[in-house]
């Protein structure tokens, strides 16, 4: 997401020198401009940082992630929420061999002899001998993207989702269900520690019976855009955040969240037992039934509820330095472009609005700081080096913070040029947020005084006298 830089020259003067009447090739520009960041945390702007990290992070075209316009806080709080879709397996056929052929050859002979008796002729027959089937299959498969929910860690490093609901809607046929079908599905994913996770994400759920007659319709939960409304009861009060009735809560899913995988696939098996089944009155009552496609589909709740970990507390990424500079050329975030622009005074003001964060302690623990370290192409991590950091704690929501001689260095330094730091506001540890639909901004503005030295300054040609 670009950001544009707006600069307000407020003071502009040029030294240029002349020697006899020889035009210069080259001018200083003294300036004091005001420059505002265009920074908010609200609506539109953190909506799209959240739903463009999520898009980057579920590659799969196939997944659709929607806005829960309706989602409502325990407290009744309108807030910010997501409900993503992931279609697991869709319109599978299961081979089951000879069973459908016996049981459709048996109405052939009911309605077409007035005289046969049925339950008589069920009685008389042995047991359908079935071989049994099992479907081993992955999503995203293997050799695709995989799902990569550390990217949202980017812009909320060390904040941890609470009160989110992942639901398993399984249709098809419900002669699976006599069958005595099972699913079961694992997380398969690397865990931020390095180690590999194998999760099982149905322990301790009965699966048996979980085939639905009736697919999941979506369309009965989205608005003409394509948005979630849910189904929430008049007080708010939803325990599975108003996704569809039926379904398997999947209580693993929402906790592995947490681990920020990086590279997860969804193994599945849908499996059915050799065994000896009885033919019954009611199959033959429900033969349209089986020619049903098996289709596995998730619902991920994602409210924007999170609390910050512990130790270390939590970071929010407010300005993404050089990627919401991309529109803006080599320009750093005062504007310049060349070592030789040297500036001689720096402050920063910010204003922290009543409405930004729930958090108790932001303003005793928490603080602001710029980032301007590099990022380990291998490890994806920052590197760890402490003098490219400045920051400042946080004492009251409307602040005016001045720059060290130490800082003013490292801003100057030729090979820091151009300088477009991250802007984070770290939150201590055990703090809760809440992104409200109707936040109000952060303001962050830089008052700077700026010497620009411009090459190549040609007024026109000339000649001495």
């Amino acid at each position: 997401m670009s950001k544009k830089i707006f600069a307000i020259i407020s003071v502009l003067t040029a030294a240029i020198a002349f020697h006899s009447c020889t035009l210069p090739s080259s001018a200083l520009i003294k300036g004091k401009p005001k420059v505002s960041l265009p920074i908010k945390i609200g609506t539109k702007d953190f909506d799209k940082v959240v739903m463009d990290a999520l898009e980057k992070a579920i590659p799969d075209e196939s997944t659709t992630i929607m806005d829960h316009i309706t989602y409502l806080s325990e407290d009744g709080k309108n807030i910010q929420a997501y409900v993503i879709h992931f279609p697991i397996l869709k319109d599978q056929n299961i081979r089951l061999g000879g069973l459908s052929d016996t049981i459709r050859d048996i109405n052939n002979m009911k309605n077409n002899n007035p005289n046969f008796n049925v339950d008589d002729y069920l009685d008389s027959i042995p047991p359908y001998v079935f071989s049994g089937f099992a479907s081993d299959n992955y999503h995203p498969k293997m050799d695709d993207d995989p799902i990569d929910m550390s990217k949202l860690n980017r812009y909320l490093g060390g904040f941890h989702f609470f009160h989110v609901v992942a639901k398993m809607y399984v249709s098809g046929p419900t002669i699976l269900n006599d069958l005595g079908a099972e699913m079961k599905m694992w997380a398969l994913y690397t865990h931020i520690n390095g180690s590999d996770i194998d999760e099982d994400l149905l322990e301790g759920n009965n699966t048996n019976h979980f085939i639905n007659s009736k697919p999941l319709s979506l369309e009965d939960y989205i608005d003409s855009e394509g948005n979630y409304i849910g189904k929430g009861l008049p007080n708010g009060n939803w325990p599975d955040g108003g996704l569809p009735d039926g379904g398997t809560l999947m209580e693993s899913l929402p906790k592995l969240l947490d681990d920020e995988p990086a590279d997860l696939h969804f193994h599945y098996q849908i499996q059915l037992p050799f065994q000896e089944l009885k033919i019954t009155r009611e199959m033959l009552d429900n033969a349209d039934d089986l020619d049903k496609p098996v289709n596995v589909e998730i619902l991920l709740l994602l409210p924007l509820l999170f609390t910050s970990g512990t130790p270390n507390g939590a970071d929010v990424l407010l300005f993404d330095g050089k990627k919401d500079l991309e529109d803006e050329e080599e320009k750093d975030i005062f504007g310049r472009t060349s070592p030789s622009d040297f500036i001689k005074s720096l402050s920063m003001s910010i204003s922290l609005s009543e409405d930004l964060f729930t958090f108790d302690n932001l303003l005793t623990n928490g603080k602001i700081y710029l980032d301007d370290r590099d990022v380990n192409t291998t490890t994806n991590k920052k590197v760890d080096n402490p003098d490219k950091i400045m920051e400042w704690p946080l004492t009251k929501k409307s602040m005016n913070l001045s720059f060290s001689e130490e800082n003013m260095a490292y801003i100057n330094n030729p090979n820091n040029i151009p300088y477009s730091p991250e802007i984070r506001i770290h939150v201590p540890p055990g703090e809760k947020m809440l992104l409200l639909r109707t936040f109000k901004s952060i303001d962050i503005t830089f008052e700077v005084e700026i010497e620009y030295w411009l090459e190549d300054f040609n007024f026109g040609s000339g000649s001495e006298d």
